[in-house]
């Protein structure tokens, strides 16, 4: 019977899921008047079905109901996605074909110091072309050159800019992160890079009461953990734990937390909305025993956690937790049977509604993950064991939730990050505890504020705690294989090692063996999929010239092995060249050992005892790298003939000699060449029929090469 469907306790699941799988539908296959159609013939036959539910048997509309029901939602799930789309407004900046002169915009967030740069958050309200002014729509990224100290600009501020919002770039380096697909989920779709002296300030908008109060608490609080903790590593960690803000966090601190799986507690999250919760819980938790003073919990509840989101700038990850916990809260309060499932679910479901792109955000995905399976799989886990000492029990309890969070998260982590972090029951025994305090100690010092003595000695406890949390995390990065890196997931494997896991935790649940042999196929189609792709690994053949800033970068992929040529006039900035080559390589079955110290060619290359080329072989083919402005005074007798002739450093200024002394079935153009010169190099070699590629307008080049054969 229907009525004991296992899912029928939980309906705000089924529907999260139908609206998930019509935003994945979207998304993916597009057609948004198929689905229009779909949710308009579904409302119609739904009310039909409801108005003449009397005529017809009640089974038939129960299952009609149900049935029609999800296909509405299904529909909704879909129109929303092409809905959150800015792009499909008439007015948005990427409809306009003319060219843009100077355009009007509105401050609509913070604005966030980099090294060069003041980036800010703006809306566009009008452009002015050579037809005039006229009305427009878009948000955008604006990058203010920090040229003049005393220009800045704060939420709501109207601005004329001279210039044109250009699109974000994504990466064409293959399998690379894609910053422009980043911000487009962001419904960001355009930048601008400006000096001081073309922008004007010229009054203040109506700014959103809400968000401008957000922005005034947390720059509040950030001028008191300013004067508060003077130590800066720790004054990074602290700001960023307390109230979001990461600029200021330095890169080797990003790494080891990265690296022991405590990253966790640097972005602001359900952990830290989770830490004030149990706080008010444990200090008002007697008004929750009175009918009457459970009200005044709730009140007080709902203030403290709409307040630190405030706190946090009304956070994305931490609105998610504060939705999750006021639904969890009003229905404790309100005397409701609370099923922890349906407030999960219903937290997605609503969040989703509002912005169907936070489905394909990674902090969305890892936040449910963790969430729910903490809830299932933590009972569970603390179960195995029981400790009458309370320390001991207490620890087991924490090591519980984290192999429990960990178990849930880890596919997604693995299909991001590629790395996994041995010691993570470790780090959470430290981190969780010394999170807990920290925010603790972070609350007390900003309501005491500026209070002399009293701040003085809850900052210094602070500091110390986020001190000693560090260098003992610095221990654990610095143990035997604290992360486990270059492995790499596919979306398939991602998808079949959840599917190994939900059925091996049915079977121990239920013991039932048609779940283990389930488990064990699906475990053998995952090794299946891995030793296929080992062996493809073995026969590949690939040369791949990588699109990096003022860098001639060459891979030469042969079966597994791997060599990267690198030329540069400067010094390779390490963190670009991992970002650009890593996520190809571990597609490949490779690692990335060579990216931590590359060797690179600093030659100076226009240096008369330089010779100005260099000729590399690889497998039968003949690579020409010409590295020095060349001239040629006479026409060769005989021509070189090679299979690719890269161009590095403007090496060829006649273009008319690169057909009279070479022959090659290629030419490269790399991102050592001004971009002015790339392109008349480029439209020459298109006119003359030349065949080539261009690193600094195409971006990057991924050859493959035929497979080995067994006698190589």
């Amino acid at each position: 019977m229907i009525e004991n469907f296992m899912w029928m306790p939980y309906p705000y699941v089924r529907y999260t899921f139908c609206l998930v799988s019509g935003i994945l539908m979207s998304g993916y296959v597009g057609a948004p008047a198929v689905f229009e159609i779909l949710f308009v013939v579904s409302t119609v036959a739904f009310t039909i079905t409801f108005l003449f539910r009397r005529c017809l048997p009640a089974a038939f509309c129960h299952n009609c109901f149900g049935f029609l029901g999800m296909l509405i939602i299904f529909g909704l799930g879909a129109i929303r996605f092409e809905q959150n789309d800015h792009r499909n407004n008439p007015g948005h900046l990427t409809r306009l074909k003319d060219a843009i002169s100077h355009y009007t915009a509105t401050v609509t967030g913070d604005a966030v110091n980099l090294k060069h740069y003041s980036k800010v958050r703006v809306s566009v309200n009008t452009v002015k072309t050579q037809k005039g002014w006229q009305n427009s729509k878009a948000k955008a990224l604006l990058y203010l050159k920090q040229d003049t100290p005393v220009f800045a600009v704060e939420y709501g501020d109207r601005l004329l800019l001279k210039g044109s919002p250009g699109m974000i770039k994504g990466s064409s380096n293959p399998g690379a992160f894609d910053y422009q697909n980043h911000m487009a989920l962001q419904n960001v779709f355009h930048q601008h890079f400006v000096s001081s002296d073309k922008v004007v300030k010229y009054g203040r908008g109506k700014p959103n009461f809400i968000i401008y109060k957000a922005i005034q608490v947390k720059k509040g609080a950030k001028s008191i953990i300013d004067g508060a903790v003077r130590n800066q590593r720790e004054k990074s960690i602290v700001m960023s734990l307390l109230i979001g803000e990461r600029s200021t966090l330095d890169p080797e601190v990003k790494k080891i937390y990265s690296e022991v799986g405590a990253m966790h507690v640097l972005a602001v999250s359900g952990l830290h909305v989770g830490i004030v919760y149990l706080l008010l819980s444990i200090v008002l938790g007697f008004l929750k025993k009175d009918k009457k003073l459970k009200w005044l919990f709730l009140v007080i509840c709902l203030m403290a956690l709409w307040f630190y989101a405030m706190l946090t700038g009304l956070s994305t990850s931490v609105l998610r937790a504060v939705v999750m916990f006021t639904l969890i809260l009003l229905g404790d309060t309100l005397g409701r049977k609370s099923n922890i499932y349906n407030n999960i679910a219903l937290a997605a479901f609503l969040l989703l509604l509002f912005d169907p792109n936070y489905l394909f955000q990674v902090g969305f995905q890892l936040s449910f993950a963790a969430v729910t399976g903490i809830v299932y799989l933590q009972p569970k886990i603390a179960a195995w064991f029981r400790f009458k000492n309370m320390i001991l029990d207490k620890i087991w309890q924490l090591t519980a939730v984290s192999l429990a969070a960990q178990l849930a998260t880890f596919p997604i982590s693995l299909y991001y990050f590629h790395q996994f972090p041995t010691y993570f029951w470790l780090t959470n025994l430290l981190v969780i505890p010394s999170a807990t305090v920290t925010v603790i100690l972070g609350i007390i010092v900003l309501f005491l504020g500026s209070l002399d003595i009293a701040a003085a000695f809850f900052s210094g406890l602070l500091e110390k705690v986020v001190f000693f949390t560090n260098e003992g995390l610095a221990l654990i990065h610095a143990m035997p294989l604290s992360s486990i890196r270059d492995l790499y997931f596919t979306t398939k494997d991602m998808l079949l090692i959840y599917a190994v896991i939900i059925v091996l935790i049915r079977f121990l649940c239920t013991f039932k063996i048609h779940y283990l042999g389930l488990s064990l196929f699906l475990l053998g189609l995952f090794s299946s999929e891995n030793v296929l792709h080992y062996l493809r690994t073995l026969r590949q053949r690939q040369i791949v010239f990588y699109d990096i800033n003022k860098i001639c970068a060459i891979d030469f992929i042969d079966g597994r092995a791997h060599h990267l040529l690198l030329m540069a006039n400067q010094q390779v900035p390490l963190p670009d060249l991992h970002a650009s080559v890593v996520n190809h390589r571990l597609a490949l079955g490779l690692n990335s050992r060579d990216l931590a110290s590359p060797k690179v060619v600093y030659n100076d290359f226009q240096s008369p005892d330089n010779k100005g080329f260099e000729f590399f072989y690889w497998k039968g083919l003949v690579f020409l790298l010409l590295n020095k402005t060349m001239s040629f005074y006479q026409d060769s007798l005989k021509k070189i003939n090679i299979d690719y002739l890269v161009i590095n450093n403007q090496a060829i200024r006649d273009f008319d000699q690169i057909a009279k002394n070479f022959e090659f079935k290629r030419l490269i153009i790399t991102n050592l060449n001004p971009s002015g010169y790339a392109s008349e190099l480029y439209n020459y070699c298109l006119q003359n029929q030349i065949s080539v590629h261009s690193v600094v307008r195409n971006g990057a080049l991924v050859e493959n090469i035929g497979q080995k054969n067994n006698l190589d």
